[in-house]
């Protein structure tokens, strides 16, 4: 899961320079897996891969994210501004019957950062991520479009745990320097949880 959200990017990146390297490690990844002793195991992850990128690596939900990214510029073509809020049941009605989606989970920040061991020792026992991570319940159907350049338009999906989640689709952007922002937010969540005062205070990004 963790390894998906991070590379879909490059999966499905309109660049074949980039596109195609990050396929072909899809492809290689999709053949180790018949080497996986746990058939229960194995199917979860083929299962999460199929619900993530659909099959043949379209139809999924991150397809669903692209269309959902260029909502805004397509509502906007000859206005200066979306009026108002869309409905996800009108707009994105394939995404709606998507849900719920067990084997995706939401891309929280704490889910995305490993925790290493505390230690600083190798353990193969170590697992770095939550072993329950939260996943796609279903979706808000209010969605918004900013009113910025980009138009990006905000999501709400419902996590298995009960919280409503904001999810940002921005169009046409290059997101490495968000994701550097959210590795520089990391690395000082990290540093303030080591200060005992910070740790005391609750400070965080």
């Amino acid at each position: 899961q963790q390894t998906l959200w991070s590379r879909v990017a490059v999966l499905k990146s309109s660049q074949s320079s980039r596109s195609k390297p990050a396929n072909e490690i899809k492809e290689r990844a999709l053949k180790e897996m018949d080497k996986v002793g746990d058939a229960r195991r194995r199917s979860d992850l083929l299962s999460s891969i199929e619900d993530f990128l659909g099959r043949g690596g379209k139809g999924g939900f991150v397809d669903e994210l692209i269309k959902a990214c260029n909502l805004g510029a397509n509502k906007t073509k000859g206005q200066t501004k979306c009026k108002g809020p869309l409905s996800l049941s009108a707009e994105l009605r394939s995404m709606e019957r998507m849900a719920p989606l067990r084997n995706v989970m939401v891309p929280l920040q704490s889910l995305l950062t490993p925790c290493l061991p505390s230690n600083g020792r190798p353990d193969e026992r170590h697992n770095p991520f939550p072993a329950k991570p939260v996943t796609i319940k279903g979706f808000g159907d209010q969605i918004d479009v900013l009113p910025s350049l980009m138009t990006p338009v905000v999501v709400r999906i419902h996590g298995s745990d009960g919280v409503e989640y904001k999810f940002l689709c921005k169009p046409k952007d290059d997101l490495r320097k968000d994701s550097r922002m959210m590795d520089l937010n990391t690395m000082i969540n990290r540093l303030l949880v080591k200060d005992p005062d910070a740790r005391r205070r609750n400070l965080h990004i």
